[in-house]
């Protein structure tokens, strides 16, 4: 009885530790496949995130490679998409935008009368040939100070008054936008 006793036990123990070697492999099983469906369900997540921050980042051409048919996938279809018409339109203001400059240039080259084109600073931008006899070469005056360019104190003081009333006259289009109105 003693030996059937003792046999009984360690059956028992052989099948404990059975039982639980198989609980572990399953265990261990069950978290590789945790771990492969969340890789699964996050990659094209992933994937997005990456293509938004290059898109945001300027790189319109930056697609999303997700070739499910689930929502991710008709999601990543829609964003490429979105991706394609935001760089269509950019693509449609350039060329306007091209377009209105060139127009411009050629209106300002053909006045007979001098024209100087300046930034907010008074650096002179853009002359015309009128203007080039005389403050001199485009290559020359392009970039710097109208009063340096200039030997007429009167042009240089009216480039600077033009500038302070522009200045003044954004400040006062702010103003009167954040006023607040009562409605009383």
């Amino acid at each position: 009885m003693a030996a059937k006793s003792e046999r009984a036990a360690g059956v028992a123990r052989r099948e404990m530790l059975f039982t639980l070697a198989l609980t572990g492999a399953l265990v261990v099983a069950g978290l590789a496949l945790a771990v492969l469906l969340a890789n699964g369900i996050m990659r094209p997540v992933r994937e997005l995130t990456v293509t938004a921050a290059k898109i945001a980042g300027g790189d319109l051409t930056a697609k999303a490679r997700v070739t499910s048919r689930d929502e991710i996938g008709i999601l990543a279809a829609e964003f490429n998409r979105m991706a394609e018409r935001i760089q269509q339109l950019r693509r449609s203001d350039l060329g306007r935008l091209v377009t209105a400059q060139q127009t411009m240039e050629a209106a300002i080259d053909s006045l007979f009368e001098p024209v100087l084109v300046t930034n907010g600073e008074g650096r002179i931008t853009r002359l015309n040939r009128a203007a080039e006899f005389l403050f001199g070469a485009r290559a020359d005056v392009i970039g710097k100070p109208v009063a340096e360019v200039t030997h007429d104190r009167r042009i240089a003081m009216a480039v600077s008054e033009s500038l302070r009333a522009e200045r003044k006259a954004r400040i006062n289009r702010s103003r009167q936008i954040l006023r607040p109105r009562c409605l009383c």
